[in-house]
């Protein structure tokens, strides 16, 4: 008879795969929908405070087309986008409206970059402290949702299947047992004594059947003869 055997691997491997397990893991960030039109908004009110721009309606839109851009691509902390760039994957998982939705990440932006970004485009018409005041993380970093993805992979990581043979020998006379054959030893085991009840549990309905239809048998006899 054969043996597929769950077999947990020994926990250094364990260990190193969990490294590559959360680093290739796409983080999960919730996403403020709400918060580009709100700052966008922001924004026009501080432009049409400045006498130049109420003479160039259109350099206020471009402006805030500007913003929006940014917000799109996806604006995030500054730590949130070391998080990235540490990141293998090439995209986050973005929360929207309970559902995880992939989304490029290579253009998301940290807010610093975002800042210098539009204090290039803006030149002396904003200050740095209105710049603070509209440009916001709409991307947060979740770090429960993906701990939660991280730990369902390095559990289904954690085990392999190993096929024994009947007869296969598993240590020989005199063989060092390591973690990997201790593992194989105790799921053999286990499976040993799994189907010993299972057979037992088998003999036992078999014996009920039989003695069921002993006395079906022994009844119908003395009813009709």
């Amino acid at each position: 008879a054969e043996f597929d055997l769950d077999v947990p691997k020994p926990i250094e491997t364990i260990l190193l795969e969990s490294d590559r397990i959360r680093k290739e893991t796409a983080p999960h960030f919730a996403y403020n929908a709400a918060l580009a039109d709100s700052m966008c908004g922001r924004l026009e009110a501080i432009l049409k405070m400045r006498i130049f721009f109420n003479a160039h309606e259109n350099m206020t839109k471009n402006y805030i087309t500007h913003l929006q851009d940014l917000y799109n691509k996806g604006i995030v902390s500054d730590d949130d986008a070391r998080l990235i760039n540490n990141s293998s994957s090439t995209y986050v998982k973005c929360l929207t409206n309970g559902k995880l939705e992939k989304k490029n990440s290579s253009g998301m932006v940290s807010c610093t970059n975002a800042k210098n970004i539009l204090a290039a485009q803006f030149g002396t018409w904003i200050d740095k402290k209105e710049l603070d005041g509209i440009v916001k993380p709409n991307y947060t970093y979740d770090y429960e949702s993906t701990e939660l993805e991280v730990g369902e992979k390095i559990e289904k990581n954690g085990h392999t299947l190993a096929n024994l043979q009947e007869g296969e020998r598993i240590i020989s006379y005199g063989d060092v047992v390591d973690d990997t054959k201790s593992h194989i030893i105790s799921a053999y085991l286990k499976e040993v004594k799994k189907r010993e009840g299972d057979n037992a549990i088998a003999t036992r309905m078999l014996g009920f059947i039989g003695q069921a239809l002993f006395v079906t048998v022994a009844m119908f006899l003395l009813l009709f003869y």
